[in-house]
């Protein structure tokens, strides 16, 4: 996440007028070189590279070269105290690469991925799938959140039938008839668009892992059973489903009962699980005997709870090939986090 915010904020702080600064030469080098990753690419000439110098407040000075007939480019002349990304547009898509200078580093070699585009969903799905719920007087609170892979060679930018608004999505999720009070963390909640039940993410899906998260609310009659339907809207791998209530019995028509688990809170989650859904598949999960949760947790919370419960790595970042702010972005694969 952390990426995609300094993303967002850098590209912000571009469009404002007067905060551009002459940055001081220095000894330090980045060279590098723009490969297309698509099939058949190789080194890309002709391509725009730009460099951008920023501190924590303001962008300092930009820089614009072209790569040579082998795609290369360098850069020099640089301070080595100060961080730099590195911006390379590509069939209308712009990717992200952040530079920072060791210590007794003068010079950086850099490979830049960029990729060609496509419509086609057929390379994404999801690893890893939670649903935590949290049952309470009179609504059902769910948080969704998924580890998602495009494994295939090329940027997903979306299909024609994803389009709301005069905004393009791509990655596109099913919300239950009656869902309300949808809510994502905030550095994702602006990516979002809506059209008749479902939701959209308008960033390009470059090949690489993603993390989405988000949360809704549905309504329920007191001491009624409650069935929440779950449409698959990609291949998933593994889903886990957690529960939080007292006196609450949880079936499935696709997933199997597993031992209780307790949080690192001390919250106890009934757990079901399964493996291997297709794409139009439907989960119901049906809640019988509700009684309610007598805790008030934030959907922030919750997605901390589902991590540390079932111990995955779906928070663990891949730098090196990351998409950011409102294009497609990367960075370097050791520089990640949890």
């Amino acid at each position: 996440m952390r990426m995609l915010l300094t993303v967002l904020a850098i590209l912000f702080i571009i469009g404002q007028p007067g905060l551009a600064m002459a940055e001081e030469p220095g000894n330090g080098t980045i060279d590098g070189q723009v490969i297309l990753q698509t099939e058949n690419g190789g080194g890309l000439a002709e391509s725009d590279v730009t460099l951008i110098f920023f501190t924590a407040e303001r962008v300092r000075e930009t820089r614009t070269t072209k790569t040579d007939a082998q795609g290369k480019f360098e850069f020099t002349g640089l301070r080595t105290d100060s961080e730099y990304m590195i911006s390379v547009p590509y069939e209308g898509i712009d990717y992200y690469y952040p530079v920072v200078f060791g210590a007794g580093e003068t010079r950086i070699p850099i490979e830049i991925s960029v990729f060609g585009t496509t419509t086609s969903d057929e390379r994404i799905r999801a690893v890893l799938a939670h649903v935590i719920i949290y049952v309470a007087e009179e609504s059902i609170s769910v948080t969704r959140v998924f580890l998602l892979v495009n494994d295939g060679d090329r940027t997903y930018v979306g299909a024609e039938e994803a389009a709301a608004g005069g905004e393009q999505g791509s990655l596109v999720f099913t919300l239950p008839e009656g869902a309300t009070d949808f809510s994502a963390p905030q550095e994702l909640m602006q990516n979002f668009v809506f059209f008749d039940n479902k939701i959209a993410d308008t960033l390009p899906f470059p090949p690489s892992e993603k993390q989405l998260v988000y949360s809704y609310k549905l309504a329920r009659e007191v001491s009624s059973d409650f069935t929440l339907n779950l449409v698959i809207d990609y291949p998933v791998d593994r889903i886990a489903v957690m529960v939080k209530g007292t006196d609450i019995e949880v079936a499935s028509n696709k997933l199997r009962p597993e031992e209780p688990v307790d949080s690192d809170t001390g919250e106890r989650f009934m757990h079901l699980s399964g493996e291997n859904l297709l794409r139009g598949d439907t989960v119901d999960i049906t809640l019988s005997s509700l009684a309610t949760s007598d805790t008030v947790v934030s959907p922030i919370v919750w997605v901390t709870a589902a991590v540390v419960i079932l111990g995955t790595a779906t928070y663990v970042v891949r730098r090196r090939r990351i998409h950011a702010g409102i294009s497609a972005g990367a960075g370097n694969e050791d520089d990640a986090e949890t």
